[in-house]
């Protein structure tokens, strides 16, 4: 898990030296990647049939992110 969030935090430093070198703004950015996540989301959901499990329980909004990162770690064949 420290070298995933190793990985995220050079990706936030890259989006600010992106900021730093003329780019869009750092908060904008983020939040851009933010929208088409939910956007995906939904779509996923829509795909799948199902309602999101976190209008039933919020805990599962704090457990999705994770739940996603184990699949993409796995396929990946990264032990953690």
């Amino acid at each position: 898990m420290l070298l995933v969030l190793m990985g995220f935090s050079l990706g936030v430093i890259e989006l600010a030296a992106w900021q730093s070198a003329g780019g869009p703004a750092l908060w904008l950015v983020c939040c851009i990647i933010f929208v088409i996540a939910w956007i995906g989301q939904f779509i996923g959901h829509q795909i799948e049939g199902k309602r999101p499990s976190f209008l039933d329980d919020m805990k599962f909004l704090l457990i999705g992110p994770i739940w996603l990162l184990h699949f993409i770690l796995k396929k990946y064949s990264i032990r953690y």
